[in-house]
Parts: C-alpha cells; sequence; structure tokens
C-alpha cells in the first residue's frame, strides 16, 4: 500500500462516518420529535376536563415502544 493509497483511504472513512454521524443526528431528531408529539397529545388529553381514555392508551402504548425500540 502507497502513501497515497493510505490518505486516500483515511479520506473515504472519514467520509463515511461523517456521513454516518449525520445520519445518527437525523434519527435523534426524529425520534425526538415522534417523542414529542406523543407528550403534547398525552399534555391535551390530561389538560381536556373529559379526557379521551382512547388517547390516553394510543399515548402510553407510543411511549412504551419509543423505550423498547431505541433509535
Amino acid at each position: 500500500m502507497t502513501p497515497a493509497d493510505l490518505l486516500r483511504l483515511h479520506m473515504e472513512s472519514d467520509l463515511v462516518l461523517g456521513e454516518i454521524r449525520a445520519e445518527a443526528m437525523r434519527a435523534e431528531i426524529a425520534w425526538q420529535r415522534h417523542v414529542g408529539r406523543w407528550y403534547e397529545d398525552g399534555r391535551i388529553a390530561v389538560e381536556s376536563r373529559d379526557p379521551d381514555v382512547t388517547l390516553l392508551q394510543r399515548v402510553l402504548e407510543g411511549l412504551r415502544r419509543q423505550v423498547l425500540v431505541p433509535v
């Protein structure tokens, strides 16, 4: 392997690692938004005078799935 090959390999690996980091950040942001929507739905249901039991059950189920399926 020549020094040029090593340099090219280093540059390519940096590029791929950057893409992996960016994808991980996008996944984390999407997960945070998803969980935020569940919390917002739950907050709205709780603040209403007559809570929608079905909505609360969906919120709880969604939060349970988020805890069990890490991104």
